[in-house]
């Protein structure tokens, strides 16, 4: 079955899958001058980047306010929520902040597979005395990257592994 890619336009579109469009995803992302290997892709595969990075922003970040509707494919829009400076987001709008954020993570998953199994978990050794860690050097962190997180602090906060990282307002 194929996968028909619909952007969420604040409307609550059952099926969305992104949120935002290639066209808008082209544009945020050109602004990025390391941005090379996105301008090479097919739109196919920018599709399925932007559908990818926005499973993952929903299924790791637990969203501030409430789903504007509930039988909306994704979880924005939503009620309730401000953006940094304190303005309230309207309730049928994908904040700019949370588009950009998505167009960035599609990016960078060109090239970082965030499902790929990691052979151990990277520790090798841990001093107490004078805190010292050392890791394989073959090992990477399989996290989305913080520039992501920064970006949208302001509309929740991310869920690591059985806890949770709040992210704090500065």
């Amino acid at each position: 079955m194929a996968i028909t890619f619909t952007p969420e336009d604040g409307t609550g579109i059952p099926t969305a899958n992104s949120y935002l469009s290639v066209v808008e995803a082209d544009d945020i992302i050109s602004t990025n001058i390391h941005a090379t290997s996105w301008a090479g892709l097919t739109n196919d595969a920018k599709e399925k980047l932007l559908m990818w990075a926005t499973r993952l922003l929903d299924t790791k970040a637990t969203w501030y306010g409430t789903k504007t509707y509930e039988t909306s494919g994704l979880r924005w829009p939503r009620t309730g929520v401000t953006d940094g400076d304190g303005i309230s987001i309207p309730e049928d709008e994908i904040p700019s902040r949370l588009k950009e954020a998505t167009a960035e993570l599609a990016r960078s998953l060109v090239s970082i597979d965030t499902t790929a199994p990691q052979s151990r978990d990277g520790l090798t050794a841990l001093k107490v005395d004078v805190i010292e860690f050392s890791f394989d050097k073959d090992y990477r962190i399989p996290s989305i990257p913080n520039v992501i997180w920064e970006a949208i602090r302001d509309l929740g906060y991310i869920r690591s592994g059985a806890g949770a990282a709040k992210i704090i307002k500065a």
